[in-house]
């Protein structure tokens, strides 16, 4: 009997045991659907966005740091000239550093180009002792000394001033991001499943009339007043409510979508269409994240109708970072029927280097150069191959140009004596007939 009872005791332990394990599972399956659609629904999805967008505003205001960046060029076309072009182009580079220490009051640039490896020209800036310094490596040897009255009025201390950073207050931006989330939080948003890059994706949308993008300015441009107190942003706002009173009505709108995918909402592409029914056109804004460190910003253009499946791209910029530091910047133009013009820049930050004062002391006023400095500069250019050809380029260039002009000024002139010559004979011919009528 106690065995039995021991079994059966057991078993129905066994059994509660597994109605509790079901029970839990089956609240975390609810639970979990529960917490899916409670953080797919539209207002959410928005609200993440507009988080992790916040959270890319960097605060920190750096005093110094130095850029380095490397710039390229290239056209993609299938006319013979403009490849021609191309083999030379894509065989320039274009090198800047740039270092700048805002409490030392120091500003160092140089600008470097190479043709196909070899050092066409390389130029120091500096700013310092609220003097400007331009050194001309291997061509001068002597620093050159510009003061501010040799600039035409300006005011060199305001390079530090103009350069340092926008100190910007945490609490206006926290402000700022609850006004986007309470204005997304009270209107109405679609849904919708799509595909992008044959991936599953929620796609979000959120419409704004003109009237609507007015009265959100308005709301962030007057929170940004009180915490600046700005004279100028008082009438700014002033404008566009009185835009907002005088419009006429319209069924123009703007379409800004997030399309997100997974169980996180990872966000993979935004967009903002732009509709003029007005005008017939549409104008497109995406950006779209092609990988973890890489980023694409396109803008699109359809100035025959409003179908943005017809739209032609303009030009896209596509950023890829290797660290926050580091990375590449490409920026591709797309020219109607011609081809497409890309620029490509390679850019590396550093906020830690020791930036020092050049020893300038070998300098000579702007004023003073000599017609020997004037030699020695012109004989040095003439040494080096690559800048005297393209200088040579250039000139015969300008002065083919100046040909051309002075030919077609000629032209003008002749064909002007022409016309005054036959106006004369025509009034001589009136007189003759006039005469020989009396």
């Amino acid at each position: 009997m106690e065995e039995n009872f021991e079994k059966k005791s057991s078993k129905k332990v066994g059994i509660i045991i597994t109605v509790v394990v079901l029970l839990l599972v089956i609240g975390a399956i609810v639970g979990g659907i529960i917490y899916l659609n409670s953080t797919r629904k539209p207002e959410k999805i928005f609200a993440k966005t507009i988080e992790d967008t916040f959270q890319m505003v960097k605060t920190e205001n750096y005093r110094k740091a130095k850029m380095e960046l490397e710039l390229s060029a290239e056209i993609n076309a299938e006319d013979a000239e403009i490849k021609a072009v191309n083999e030379m182009l894509k065989a320039i580079k274009l090198k800047a550093t740039l270092e700048t220490d805002l409490d030392k009051k120091i500003f160092n640039e140089n600008l470097l180009a190479t043709y196909d490896g070899e050092q066409v020209i390389s130029v120091d800036l500096l700013v310092q002792d609220n003097k400007m310094y331009a050194y001309l490596n291997d061509l001068f040897s002597k620093y050159i000394e510009f003061n501010e009255a040799d600039l035409e009025g300006v005011d060199l201390s305001s390079i530090f001033t103009a350069t340092e950073a926008v100190e910007v207050d945490e609490n206006l931006l926290k402000d700022i991001k609850q006004i986007l989330i309470d204005e997304v939080n009270s209107r109405e948003l679609t849904q919708e499943k799509t595909k992008l890059n044959d991936e599953n994706v929620l796609k979000t949308t959120l419409r704004l009339t003109p009237n609507d993008i007015l009265d959100i300015a308005i709301k962030i441009l007057n929170k940004i007043n009180e915490y600046e107190n700005i004279p100028e942003l008082e009438e700014a706002i002033e404008d566009l409510r009185i835009e907002m009173e005088y419009s006429d009505e319209t069924e123009n709108y703007v379409d800004i979508s997030v399309y997100t995918k997974g169980l996180k909402n990872e966000l993979v592409k935004a967009e903002a269409l732009m509709i003029d029914k007005d005008y017939d056109e549409a104008i497109i804004f995406e950006l779209e994240k092609n990988s973890e460190q890489e980023y694409t910003v396109k803008i699109s253009l359809n100035e025959e109708s409003t179908s943005v499946s017809e739209a032609t791209e303009l030009m896209s910029i596509t950023v890829n970072e290797e660290n926050e530091n580091k990375g590449t910047i490409k920026f591709e133009m797309n020219i109607e029927d011609q081809g497409s013009i890309a620029l490509n820049i390679n850019y590396n930050v550093d906020y830690n280097a020791n930036i020092e004062e050049r020893d300038v002391s070998n300098s000579i006023d702007a004023n003073s150069l000599t017609e020997e400095d004037a030699m020695e500069i012109m004989e040095n250019i003439q040494q080096n191959e690559i800048l005297y050809g393209l200088l040579e380029l250039m000139m015969t260039s300008q002065t083919t140009t100046l040909l051309d002009q002075a030919s077609e000024a000629a032209d003008s002139v002749e064909e002007a004596l022409e016309n005054e010559q036959q106006m004369l004979e025509n009034q001589q011919q009136t007189i003759d007939e006039l005469i020989n009528e009396m």
